[in-house]
């Protein structure tokens, strides 16, 4: 983490009116979807449909989104493949009238492929883009959801943004707004988010410094940057803590970040909260899991 990621987090916290802003920019300027990253959502929302297949869990009921963010990409390959009500949530709103339109461009650039994975003609997924009507809750409050008012939970890239002790919470409130027999999946990026992109230090280089130091604390200020640093094995307890059953579990470990883990442990680099991983787990850039209630 360098000084000058450390002096943003403090900028991006203590800017005045931020949030207003952030709308005001919105409405002169329409969110333009980064390619790459949408692509990697079209790759992990394909992946998590297959696996809640492969766990045996109907894609089908109300499906709810944790943390929406700007293009449903991942909901809207949800709904094409079966879910027949779907409940798009966010704390801030970004969701608006460009979002849709925007994941349906991107999905219709990838059509093929889709209609592939999803057993889809043409016609049939043409037919999902027009019939895609979700409900947005936002502010989203899981305590105000209905008892099991749900059958599927799902979210990506949110989980790692969660605290601890809210996660916990978040787990066991799912247990009520999830129907007996339903399911969740999520996948979870478990990378350093502050050394994403070509100058990176490596992507377990966040695995260096103590929640208790100064440093880690100052760039855990911006509400919109802070990662939990949870590894693989801490959202796998969790969930079984709150009395989930682990049906599906998998974790990327790049070579690379595994030599990364390695050369930081045996030079005493790790934090002390995180010695006594095994290097593997330290290493997992990625988890994907299926429970079921």
């Amino acid at each position: 983490m360098r000084n000058r990621d450390v002096a943003k987090a403090l900028l991006r916290q203590y800017t005045p009116f931020r949030d207003q802003l952030r709308g005001l920019k919105r409405y002169f300027v329409p969110y333009v979807p980064n390619a790459a990253h949408s692509d990697f959502a079209l790759n992990d929302g394909l992946a998590m449909l297959a696996a809640i297949r492969q766990a045996g869990g109907p894609v089908a009921g109300r499906v709810l989104e944790i943390g929406t963010g700007w293009t449903p990409i991942i909901p809207m390959l949800f709904h094409l493949g079966g879910a027949n009500a779907i409940t798009l949530t966010d704390l801030d709103r970004l969701y608006d009238e460009t979002s849709a339109p925007s994941a349906v461009a991107l999905l219709r650039a990838n059509g093929e492929r889709v209609q592939r994975a999803l057993g889809l003609s043409g016609a049939e997924l043409e037919a999902g883009f027009a019939s895609f009507a979700p409900d947005y809750l936002c502010p989203w409050n899981p305590a105000g959801q209905d008892e099991a008012s749900v059958d599927l939970v799902i979210s990506r890239a949110v989980l790692e943004h969660i605290p601890p002790g809210m996660l916990t919470q978040l787990f066991g409130e799912l247990r009520r707004i999830i129907r007996p027999g339903g399911y969740m999946c999520h996948s979870v990026d478990n990378t350093d988010h502050w050394q994403h992109g070509p100058h990176g230090r490596g992507l377990a280089d966040f695995l260096r410094h103590d929640s208790a130091g100064l440093r880690w604390k100052i760039a855990s200020l911006n509400k919109h940057g802070y990662v939990n640093r949870l590894r693989h094995s801490d959202y796998l307890a969790a969930a079984a803590d709150a009395g989930w059953e682990i049906v599906l579990e998998s974790a990327q470990v790049p070579p690379e970040t595994l030599a990364q883990v390695q050369r930081m442990q045996d030079l005493g680099e790790v934090a002390p909260q995180f010695r006594h991983y095994a290097a593997d787990d330290l290493a997992a850039t990625a988890t994907l899991m299926v429970v079921r209630h």
